[in-house]
């Protein structure tokens, strides 16, 4: 079985997207419609999930595998987005 190639994290696409979309989230002056936020929750779902399996930084990996266990991901789960 291939092994996923490691990460550059944070200069990977995953973690410039996980920053992008926290810089983007916080601006008040955006009104965000339930389908948008929808999209961002699954594509945040995938980084975080990317990364928990290829990024070198083995503390970096424990910490989003403790955030991906909680119960706010299960909708992403149920979509049998990968996570495994």
């Amino acid at each position: 079985m291939n092994k996923l190639p490691k990460c550059n994290w944070p200069y990977c696409e995953c973690h410039e997207y996980l920053a992008l979309w926290s810089d983007r989230l916080q601006d008040p002056k955006i009104v965000w419609h339930m389908s948008q936020l929808e999209i961002v929750e699954d594509m945040a779902f995938t980084s975080l999930a990317c990364a928990r399996e290829r990024c070198p930084d083995r503390w970096m990996r424990a910490a989003i595998d403790i955030q991906l266990r909680k119960p706010f991901w299960d909708k992403q789960k149920s979509k049998s987005i990968w996570y495994d």
